[in-house]
């Protein structure tokens, strides 16, 4: 199994299908001698099969192609790996600054990759990435202002946030700063059915809205950083490193989960058909809407 030794931990997760599930790992007590050493293993079918070693730190997982049929890799340098198929490819996006990419995104079947600078390429084709910062970049490294999460489309436009709270608005050609409601890292967002917006972010914060219009709706619920959201069956699903919580009246419920083998850990959530998706250092979770399944990992 993947986490058959104890320091192996799984940093972060993706699932093309509802049996083709994508994870990197990291080998805990290896983080100071060699920091950027990760690997990439795939849960097929109810097994684990052969991954790939990775001589980077993976910064991102995606997945690229309607319905998905590749894994993709990237790390903070812009290198990026694709994988699926049984065959493997690399790209590199040339960066217009020397600082890291944090984030991709595939926004109607194309894939982006944001990051610190508030950079922001797009794939145009194979090996071929298009800067879409324009008016924007910062190469200032020591101001840390960058983009942890990207949003598209919605009423024509992308959306992205990050640090600092920005909220950024792309109309195709231009960017646009929002008045956020926050200076506290977002680290994540999601459409709506409602066609609005909900970000989330550090020590609880939740905020909603579209255009010009954000409303602070949770803050101080939870002290816990939150990593990730999802829209499940018309709620919201929030994620922090120790519980899920659904928002009820703007409020979050913490989702109580009893498994066998469980070790209460999540980050990462990700809904694909019909299935809400939960990564976290040691457990991958998935719920079908009644009941909860742990994928074995050691």
């Amino acid at each position: 199994m993947i986490l058959k030794d104890e320091h192996n931990l799984i940093a972060d997760g993706i699932a093309r299908s509802s049996d083709l599930i994508g994870v990197i790992i990291l080998d805990s007590k290896d983080r100071l001698s060699n920091p950027n050493v990760s690997f990439f293993a795939v849960w097929h079918i109810d097994k684990w099969i052969a991954g790939v070693s990775c001589k980077s730190r993976v910064s991102s997982l995606g997945v690229i192609g309607i319905p998905p049929n590749k894994f993709v890799l990237l790390n903070e340098n812009g290198e990026l790996l694709f994988v699926g198929g049984g065959q493997q490819s690399t790209e590199v996006i040339s960066r217009d600054v020397n600082l890291p990419l944090l984030k991709l995104s595939s926004i109607n079947g194309s894939l982006y990759a944001s990051g610190m600078g508030r950079q922001v390429y797009r794939r145009l084709s194979a090996n071929n990435w298009v800067s879409i910062h324009n008016g924007i970049l910062n190469a200032n490294a020591t101001e840390f202002v960058g983009f942890q999460v990207l949003l598209g489309e919605i009423g024509n436009s992308i959306y992205a946030a990050g640090w600092r709270g920005e909220i950024w608005q792309y109309n195709g050609s231009d960017w646009s700063n929002k008045n956020s409601p926050t200076n506290i890292i977002l680290s994540d967002g999601v459409i709506t059915s409602s066609d609005d917006i909900v970000f989330c972010g550090r020590a609880g914060i939740i905020i909603r809205g579209i255009g010009d219009r954000w409303d602070l709706i949770a803050d101080g619920f939870i002290s816990d950083d939150l990593w990730s959201v999802v829209e499940y069956k018309n709620s919201l699903y929030f994620s922090s490193q120790r519980g899920i919580y659904r928002l009820v009246n703007n409020e979050l419920e913490q989702i109580d989960i009893y498994i066998d083998g469980f070790h209460g850990t999540h980050y990462r959530l990700q809904v694909l058909e019909g299935n809400l998706f939960s990564f976290g250092e040691k457990d991958i979770l998935i719920f079908n809407g009644n009941s909860w399944t742990r994928i074995a990992t050691e």
